[in-house]
């Protein structure tokens, strides 16, 4: 099961799509389907870089991995501060990670590194300034996720059907016979019949939607704050989607 969810994750990869997920101690046939390794050890950075590359690294430093062993166990197991070990694990950590930090400095790489606050200053001054897609798109899209959302609920859908039957049941019950006489109290009958019915519709288009909405207020406000699209957009896309679904509801409701 987890090599076929890797190789699905692996498959989105290659088509451009960025996929973040943690695994817990994978199998050799699992872990060797990732193409790039980082480990981490004591907050620093012990290896960076292609997945066959990293057995010659340890081999080099004097820990070569044994035949027939699970290389990620194996690295896990050596980087590990193991109890009663604390000082001498350390050191082995401590060796990796200058190691790495040599090859890096040799590299050109940390020369000039970039210092965290500026960094991370810069990268929140380009998402702030980040502009969205147009509203015609975020039209389109939030469309079709708000009708996607709407019907793929099959038993709400259900729900909402039969409440719509049983509610057109008694609504025929009660008015069954208020056509007959041609007095007053018939056009009367009639005009309370016609306002409770429009009563009826309109509650049954409003509930769906007032019970969606505290579910997804998280989700509103996320995205929102990522510049993915505007409220305003979010809620025509919202009550817009669910208009064929009512016409649904009230065509069988008025034909009952």
């Amino acid at each position: 099961a987890a090599q076929s969810v890797v190789s699905a994750l692996k498959s989105l990869a290659n088509n451009g799509r960025t996929i973040i997920c943690t695994i817990h101690q994978p199998p050799s046939e699992v872990f060797l389907m990732f193409d790039k390794l980082l480990l981490f050890a004591e907050g620093r950075t012990a290896y960076l870089g292609n997945l066959g590359g990293a057995p010659k690294v340890f081999a080099e430093l004097g820990y070569p991995c044994p035949p027939s062993y699970n290389h990620a166990d194996f690295y896990i197991h050596t980087l590990a501060i193991r109890p009663g070990q604390e000082n001498e694990s350390r050191a082995v950590v401590k060796k990796f990670t200058d190691s790495y930090r040599a090859k890096e400095e040799e590299s050109g790489i940390l020369q000039n590194p970039e210092p965290p606050s500026e960094l991370m200053t810069r990268t929140l001054r380009e998402m702030s300034h980040r502009r969205g897609e147009s509203w015609v798109t975020q039209l389109r899209l939030i469309m079709w996720r708000s009708f996607v959302s709407s019907t793929r609920d099959f038993q709400v859908v259900g729900v909402q059907l039969m409440q719509t039957i049983v509610m057109a049941l008694l609504f025929g019950l009660v008015f069954l016979q208020i056509a007959k006489g041609q007095d007053q109290t018939r056009v009367q009958n009639i005009s309370g019949a016609g306002l409770m019915v429009l009563v009826a519709a309109f509650f049954t288009t409003v509930y769906p939607i007032v019970q969606v909405l505290p579910a997804e207020v998280v989700v509103l406000i996320r995205d929102h704050d990522n510049k993915m699209y505007k409220p305003w957009i979010y809620f025509i896309c919202k009550y817009t989607a669910q208009i064929p679904i009512d016409i649904v509801y009230n065509t069988i409701f008025t034909l009952i």
